[in-house]
């Protein structure tokens, strides 16, 4: 089996770059919204929030 060689350095990173932005913005961010939110009592109107822990 023959072994890929990238003529550039970075381009390994460059096509992993898009994948990883997904993740970022469709799992981790959520996942840590949603952390954050079990930590407050939101108002039944969305005027605010109250830390309880």
């Amino acid at each position: 089996m023959k072994r890929v060689q990238f003529s550039h350095p970075l381009m390994p990173y460059m096509l992993l770059l898009p994948q990883l932005l997904i993740v970022g913005v469709f799992f981790l961010w959520p996942a840590a919204e949603a952390i954050r939110a079990s930590f407050y009592l939101e108002d039944p109107f969305g005027f605010g929030s109250t830390f309880v822990g």
